[in-house]
């Protein structure tokens, strides 16, 4: 048995028009005629309270020599309670109004039942199956209020209330055969859904209408990989996929911007289905462990390479967003002892992503770095972080000294026409351990 119960308080405050007073008036003065529809009290602040609960129980057993067994059930219910509240210069054309707030209620309650059996056909060859059935049952109430006078704001548009009920049923087999006793040959082929459920910000007027509901995404993955140990210390997986996406989940804004004279405000991020998808990529991976100069070190480096496209809807021949294309990773760690107590260690660590999109509109490269002292659009670029770790170590108590992002790289992680977020640079510090 599993149990879980969290409250999740959330608040989150946006300068909608990303420009301040002062700063307008600087440019309207450079510039006469320039940003002349921008409100520079333009601001959202958004919060919630979720309550979750989760339980899950399951047994799990063998049958003879040869048959394991897993069968279980779950319930998952959560209920967040929240309001978006926008600001704005009161004026004539909007009544003296300072802006709305739009209260949400979503609950979503979830119960689901699963199995594996595994079964060893001959000493080389193993068989399992899982599968997995839920069914959903999600409500959502969404409505928005002038704050000056209380009314509600263009109810047919957001006086929303909606519910869906999905259900999913999903599976895995596998098979792996021991061609060696040091060498595994395996193949997988499954399924998988990411929730689809209701875009609870419907954003400004002025902007395209946002769809209060989208659907459960659904994949078939097919998996084909070899794992084994050639030598004493060493062990090598390679693995090559194939996943088929439908009713991709992509996600969309509004149109609004600081710079659109129509919606001069920033735009309202939300979630459609987009078509279907296809994404293949190979995987491999050596990690080795030795004694080295009376201490234990252990190494691993992997690279991966992946492509994806749409293949069919609206942004059909469009590349899959987020999707770096090559993958480079290197774990470093050598641990010695110093004395009969006390041992020091080494840990580095190597991340590195090469080429793929940002978002699918616009076709921005992900990521592109700044100069460390110009945050503006600059040019395009891949990125690599060097985490680095050192200290000593008794039985229950570490110190270490580190540094993520040794090399203070900066790059772009979200980039628009107004908005650039950024990395986290370089960070140093120093971590106590104990164990009790």
């Amino acid at each position: 048995s599993a149990s879980l119960y969290r409250v999740r308080r959330t608040l989150f405050s946006f300068d909608s028009d990303a420009v301040d007073p002062a700063e307008l008036a600087r440019v309207r003065a450079a510039n006469p005629g320039a940003a002349a529809t921008t409100d520079p009290n333009g601001e959202s602040i958004t919060r919630d309270e979720t309550r979750s609960w989760f339980q899950d129980l399951h047994l799990a057993g063998r049958l003879g020599d040869r048959t394991n067994w897993l069968a279980g059930a779950e319930f998952v219910k959560f209920h967040s309670r929240g309001d978006n509240t926008t600001a704005r210069t009161p004026t004539a054309a909007n009544g003296q109004s300072p802006g709305t707030v739009a209260p949400v209620d979503l609950e979503v309650k979830s119960w689901a039942a699963y199995g594996l059996v595994g079964f060893k056909l001959t000493d080389t060859v193993d068989l399992s199956a899982e599968a997995r059935y839920s069914a959903d049952d999600r409500v959502i109430d969404i409505n928005r209020f002038d704050r000056r006078t209380g009314l509600p704001v263009n109810t047919v548009r957001y006086d929303v209330g909606g519910n869906n009920a999905p259900t999913n049923f999903n599976y895995n087999l596998s098979a792996g055969w021991k061609v060696t006793p040091q060498w595994l040959l395996y193949g997988k082929v499954g399924t998988a859904f990411r929730a689809g459920s209701f875009n609870t910000d419907l954003g400004d007027p002025r902007g395209a209408v946002v769809p209060i509901t989208y659907n459960d995404e659904k994949a078939l993955t097919y998996e084909a990989g070899l794992k084994g140990s050639p030598m004493p210390g060493l062990f090598v997986a390679l693995t090559t996929y194939m996943t088929n996406t439908s009713d991709a989940l992509v996600q969309k804004d509004n149109g609004c911007r600081a710079t659109n004279p129509a919606c001069p405000v920033a735009a309202t991020n939300y979630l459609v289905n987009g078509g279907e998808a296809e994404i293949k990529g190979t995987e491999l991976e050596v990690t080795y462990r030795t004694a080295l100069l009376g201490g234990r070190m252990r190494a691993t480096v992997g690279v991966n390479t992946a492509k994806g496209k749409f293949v069919s809807g609206s942004d059909r021949g469009k590349r899959i967003p987020r999707l770096p294309e090559t993958g480079l990773k290197g774990d470093f760690n050598y641990r010695h002892p110093i004395g009969s107590t006390v041992s020091g260690f080494i840990n580095a660590r190597y991340d590195a992503e090469f080429g793929g999109n940002q978002e699918i509109n616009p076709d921005i490269p992900i990521p592109f770095t700044l100069p460390a002292t110009q945050f503006r659009y600059a040019t395009l670029r891949d990125h690599q972080l060097l985490d680095l770790r050192i200290g000593l170590a008794t039985a229950t108590t570490e110190l270490a000294f580190y540094a993520n992002n040794a090399t203070d790289e900066r790059y772009v992680i979200f980039e628009s026409s107004t908005t650039n977020r950024l990395n986290t640079p370089r960070r140093v510090g120093v971590q106590l351990r104990q164990k009790f």
